[in-house]
């Protein structure tokens, strides 16, 4: 124990790749990774060892209220964590009361754990034997909606529980997802906050917008020690009884980084 101790003291590593960043940014407990093996957190109440494989398979329940209108879709999909990529695949068996493309931002954006981290971004998702969050949406014409999430590691799989809490939004046809940014800011000991705007396509071929903040939850007490950006591209198809849904998710620490081209639309 006293060897593998010195051998992750002060190194945090992502991916398999060193983050070039002492660990005295985490204040309460030592990191470290292997990756497609398992993620190891020492210290903060004794080690917890948390596996992480390359190819990760995700459960997905997505259900709640959209003005009065109960809905459900369920399913799932397969990811690779340490790539950035994730697909889902949903059905309902009652038409969806609202354009599902709204629900982009509720459904696979829930899992952090799916994103890449490039050099100098901290990746405390992996690190945390599930996490839970809270969502809130602010649309352009007034409109709100909240959502409240929790991810469970179950030995191979992820189990993802996405509710939506209230809506009360008149929604135009939405048809597409533009790329977004989002920012992670250091929210406290085992809490990081966000916010990024979110930016569909309308049948009638304009932009509908809405503000987007989150708080999420971490099992451990590390935090971020600066900001950084999740870049997220979209893939998707929507009907009212079928969502299928590709992200592609990677981090960075600086925004300047972001040079990719327009990535797809959903």
């Amino acid at each position: 124990m006293a060897h593998q101790r010195d051998a992750v003291k002060n190194v945090f590593r992502t991916g398999g790749r060193s983050a070039g960043r002492d660990v005295q940014a985490f204040p309460v407990v030592e990191l470290a990774v292997r990756r497609g093996s398992r993620f190891q957190v020492i210290g903060g109440g004794g080690p917890l060892m948390i596996p992480i494989l390359d190819e990760l398979r995700q459960e997905t329940r997505c259900h709640g209220v959209f003005r009065g209108q109960r809905f459900e879709l369920t399913g799932g999909g397969v990811g690779r964590p340490f790539d950035g990529l994730v697909d889902t695949d949903l059905t309902t068996a009652i038409p969806l009361p609202f354009p599902p493309a709204v629900l982009a931002p509720v459904l696979i954006m829930g899992y952090p754990t799916f994103s890449t981290y490039h050099p100098g971004a901290f990746d405390l998702f992996k690190l945390s034997d599930g996490y839970t969050y809270d969502r809130q949406f602010r649309f352009e014409n007034g409109g709100t909606m909240r959502s409240t999430h929790r991810v469970e590691y179950l030995g191979d799989y992820l189990r993802g529980d996405f509710e939506v809490l209230e809506a009360e939004a008149d929604l135009p046809d939405l048809i597409a997802c533009e790329p977004t940014i989002e920012s992670f800011f250091p929210g406290g000991p085992g809490v990081i906050d966000s916010r990024f705007e979110m930016v569909w396509r309308t049948g009638q071929g304009r932009h509908f917008h809405a503000e987007v903040s989150s708080t999420y939850r971490l099992t451990h007490n590390a935090t971020i020690p600066y900001t950084q950006f999740r870049y997220i591209t979209f893939d998707g198809k929507y009907t009212s009884q079928h969502v299928q849904q590709r992200e592609q998710l990677n981090v960075f620490r600086d925004i300047r980084r972001l040079s990719f081209p327009r990535g797809p639309v959903c």
